[in-house]
């Protein structure tokens, strides 16, 4: 537990499982930074703990060879970029992505869900499957907001299904773009709020 905190390169490697407690790993500083957590197998962001870059243009990836799981209250946030990757699945509870001006992309290679959380970026990405294979790999979003100002998509290589969800894409600085949905396999939104082309500030 505690804080690891950088001010270029902050970097954080296992060869196994990697689980992140406390006040998590940091970059405060002006300049462009780095963060970046990477696992062979899982890779866990507990309860409260960050992964956060706040510096102009930083960056956050996660990558982990089998799952990563984001925990309640737990944020992942950057200024620039963030990319949260992995080969087995993703999950969040009650946590938050997200980048101040730049995109977030959500990849997963079995399937992605997410409960109670948000995902806010420039444009926003959540996608299932792997390069060169054939997957059925589900996407499950549950009393959640995916917001991408410029664009929001979300693509399943299995099912899609949502539930108590916000989708939603514009604001104040807005490029053209919208809203992509799309599943290999059935896709049902349930009591799921569809907002496009809107430019309030407010969730």
């Amino acid at each position: 537990s505690g804080a690891i905190k950088g001010t270029s390169l902050v970097m954080v490697s296992s060869g196994g499982d990697l689980n992140l407690s406390g006040k998590g790993l940091t970059q405060n500083t002006s300049d462009a930074s780095t963060v970046v957590l990477s696992a062979q197998r899982d890779l866990v962001l507990n309860q409260s703990s960050a992964a956060s870059s706040a510096g102009v243009g930083g960056q956050v990836g996660l990558n982990a060879g089998r799952n990563i799981t984001i925990g309640s209250d737990a944020e992942v946030s950057a200024n620039g970029n963030v990319q949260l990757s992995a080969d087995g699945t993703l999950d969040l509870t009650s946590s938050s992505v997200k980048s101040a001006i730049a995109n977030v992309s959500l990849l997963a290679a079995n399937g992605i869900n997410l409960n109670s959380s948000t995902v806010t970026g420039k444009q926003v990405q959540l996608e299932t499957g792997a390069m060169f294979k054939e997957t059925n790999a589900p996407i499950a979003v549950t009393n959640s907001i995916l917001w991408g100002v410029d664009q929001t998509t979300v693509i399943s290589s299995g099912a899609l299904t949502t539930a108590k969800t916000v989708l939603r894409r514009g604001g104040a600085d807005a490029a053209d773009g919208g809203i992509a949905l799309a599943s290999a396999a059935n896709m049902s939104l349930n009591e799921t709020t569809i907002r496009a082309g809107d430019t309030t500030q407010g969730a």
